[in-house]
């Protein structure tokens, strides 16, 4: 059970309270829409992009499941909005105008596209795990070592070895252990 209690002197304080918070929404736009399909099937995960490049601003967002997507608090002006999937052409829409206070709604359709992406190949070395011993060494090569964004400390580098991690190796003693 919900019950609402007055305070005296209380009303006017929310009421100005919220005046900010008002005004602020009415001197701004939205703009709502759904990506789709030729066939009116919606397109999830579908990226936008909106831009204002004269005031370099630009955002970026996903669509829903069931294409929906939504960008509040724009300042009124013209935007560029590009909409991207996997399997369907880039549709770029110039000129979306946003007004103060309203809700500009945008239906966007996706032509599929066939696209062939590179394939990728990954090779490692085998490793050999000797149950017997725990000694293993990593070699990191002077180009490889210019790269980290670490200090190049020997305690740093320790965590680049697999199954190291400060003041402990795999299979080896804890820092705490008093081995010498």
């Amino acid at each position: 059970m919900f019950r609402f209690m007055a305070f005296p002197g209380m009303t006017g304080l929310l009421l100005l309270a919220g005046a900010p918070a008002l005004a602020q929404v009415a001197s701004t736009g939205t703009i709502q829409g759904r990506v789709a399909d030729l066939n009116g099937t919606p397109v999830g995960a579908a990226s936008i992009r909106i831009a204002r490049p004269d005031r370099g601003f630009s955002q970026e967002l996903l669509t829903d499941s069931a294409g929906n997507f939504r960008i509040g608090f724009l300042v009124p002006g013209e935007f560029r909005l590009t909409v991207r999937r996997i399997g369907y052409r880039a549709t770029v829409l110039d000129r979306v105008g946003v007004e103060a206070g309203s809700i500009t709604r945008l239906a966007i359709t996706l032509e599929a596209a066939v696209r062939t992406l590179d394939s990728l190949v990954v090779t490692a070395p085998v490793v050999a795990v000797d149950p017997e011993g725990t000694e293993f060494g990593t070699a990191i090569a002077a180009r490889e070592l210019a790269r980290l964004p670490l200090p190049n400390e020997t305690r740093d580098l320790v965590r680049f070895v697999n199954g190291a991690r400060p003041d402990q190796v795999w299979g080896g003693a804890t820092a705490q252990a008093n081995n010498y």
